[in-house]
């Protein structure tokens, strides 16, 4: 039977079929029956201005008479809207004469996106096709509440706040009070404040971002009670997360650390690094460790999945003696000499080697200044190199030696730069070479670290940037097989290693000064820089990323 078309939308017809004979004679009529026409799609439902908890939808009825009725569906949490907005399981159909024009989603989470989409449905109960989804709209956050600080140490305190309903995700941007100046930003509701000065008393407040636009902030929250970081003493404790860092001070020595937080083994053990001269090991829970080398005494009291708690306190060494106990006073280095390249008065390089000649010292600092300023302790040693400021004229180099019980002494040497005298340098920097003619000098830029034993493009061009320089005479084919097996005067198959060179230690300390003038630090560190950290076949260390042009 064919599709008869009607006039009106959702509009009652009565409706009666006929049948016909084979002579096409009309026999009987069925019984008269009303049939509804369908109502239009509903078009796109409107969003209007969103509240923390409501968002206003205007329903477009697409031309549809007013007896159609219409369900709201919460495309974003799978449930359907009642006459009053609040979520339901079942559809609920109502005019809009109900509804109203526009009506508000009620009970809906703070800065959280939400869809919407409309059925239509004619007097004869029949739906037609659902709408398109409305715009995806964010309600707004709250402000958070509950601002609480605790002290964490001495130049840190850890901040806390309620997310006030908000959902995880939202950005949350941390404001100190006390200094006017923003702290940082986080997705957390806590946030470790470091860089604080011990024994202060702070404030802080916390505003929420909207995630409708990533760049407005809802207004600050309360401020939060004064909370003072820990006075300088001989005990502070510390609650770090991984990969955090506080420093902090003792009072016995008054030097300045950091303790910072690798690793924990919950419930058994955290790793941790204790600098200035970094110590890094695991400390089991619940036993105090001793470091001698810095004087401190670190006890972990609590290890959780991604934090440690640990207290810091000053080591002193048990008397020997009998009787009523006490401690040993601590014991101070003794030096024998400390000299600039071997005692020379001038240098045309900024570049010299110190010569520290100490009994009983197990840590060293040095510095350009005598404030020792921005310098760590690092392990003693008899021979450094070292970089002296810039410029022509006097310069004075300062050492403080520690022993293991924690006594210092400290002294100063000069010497006088003249970059147009002669250099009684005994370590002088290479000229370079000139270029042999039969080669184009390279342009070429590292990308890659430089090991021992690598075989890589990277230590190819190495190598004919060393060639250029006038550091291998052999050809670069003979360069690359010159690596012989120590039981065999056979060479081996060409090879792009590195080893064979590197097995003269006296070029090595030449290629080292070379390229630590040029690229300032050839090393992994400069705690590890000099020629015997540079030699790969002796030590390990990698050579960072060069660049040549």
């Amino acid at each position: 039977m064919a599709t008869q078309p009607f006039g009106s939308l959702t509009t009652s017809y009565t409706v009666s079929v006929a049948g016909k004979n084979g002579d096409e004679v009309v026999t009987s009529y069925t019984p008269a029956s009303a049939v509804y026409t369908l109502a239009n799609q509903a078009s796109t439902p409107t969003i209007g201005t969103p509240t923390t908890s409501t968002l206003p939808i205007t329903i477009n009825v697409n031309s549809n008479p007013a007896a159609t009725t219409y369900a709201v569906y919460n495309f974003t949490d799978s449930n359907y809207l009642d006459a009053n907005g609040a979520s339901t399981s079942t559809a609920v159909y109502s005019t809009t004469s109900t509804l109203g024009s526009s009506f508000a989603a009620t009970g809906l989470s703070p800065n959280t996106a939400y869809e919407f989409t409309v059925i239509a449905r004619n007097e004869g109960g029949v739906d037609a096709a659902t709408s398109t989804a409305s715009t995806e709209t964010y309600t707004n956050p709250t402000v958070p509440t509950t601002v609480v600080g605790t002290a964490n140490g001495q130049t840190s305190l850890i901040v806390s706040w309620s997310a006030n309903s908000n959902p995880a995700g939202t950005l949350y941007q941390l404001y100190n009070y006390t200094t006017d100046a923003a702290v940082g930003t986080t997705t957390s509701t806590s946030y470790t404040v470091t860089g604080l000065t011990a024994g202060t008393s702070y404030q802080f407040k916390v505003r929420a971002q909207y995630q409708s636009d990533d760049t407005t902030y809802t207004s600050y929250s309360d401020v939060s009670t004064a909370v003072s970081t820990a006075a300088v003493a001989s005990t502070v404790s510390m609650n770090l997360g991984l990969a955090e860092s506080a420093t902090f001070k003792l009072s016995a020595s008054g030097d300045t650390h950091t303790a910072t937080v690798n690793s924990v083994v919950e419930g058994v053990s955290a790793n941790l690094t204790i600098a200035s001269t970094p110590v890094t090991q695991d400390f089991n829970l619940n036993e105090a460790t001793n470091l001698t080398s810095l004087g401190i005494t670190v006890t972990v009291t609590e290890a959780g999945s991604n934090y440690a708690v640990f207290t810091l306190s000053t080591y002193t060494a048990p008397s020997s003696g009998g009787g009523g106990g006490g401690v040993l006073s601590a014991t101070k280095p003794t030096f024998s000499s400390f000299t600039i390249n071997g005692g020379a008065k001038t240098t045309n390089s900024r570049i010299v080697t110190l010569n520290i000649k100490a009994q009983g010292a197990v840590l060293m600092v040095l510095s350009n200044s005598s404030d020792f300023d921005s310098y760590s302790y690092e392990s003693y040693l008899e021979n450094k190199v070292w970089t002296l400021t810039p410029g022509n004229g006097t310069k004075t180099v300062y050492i403080r030696l520690r022993s293991s019980s924690g006594g210092e002494i400290a002294i100063n040497q000069s010497i006088i730069v003249d970059d147009k005298g002669v250099d009684t340098n005994t370590q002088t920097l290479p000229t370079t070479p000139t270029t042999p003619s039969s080669i184009t000098p390279s342009t070429y830029t590292f990308t890659q670290f430089l090991t021992y034993g690598m075989r890589s493009n990277e230590v190819k061009q190495l190598q004919i940037r060393l060639q250029e320089l006038g550091y291998l005479s052999k050809s670069i084919r003979s360069f690359h097989s010159c690596c012989c097996n120590q039981t065999s005067k056979r060479s081996q198959p060409p090879t792009t290693s590195w080893l064979c060179w590197t097995r003269n230690k006296s070029s090595v300390k030449q290629l080292y000064h070379y390229f630590r003038h040029h690229y300032y630090y050839p090393c992994y560190t400069s705690r590890h820089c000099s020629y015997q950290n540079f030699h790969p076949y002796l030590h390990l260390h990698p050579i960072p990323h060069l660049r040549y042009a």
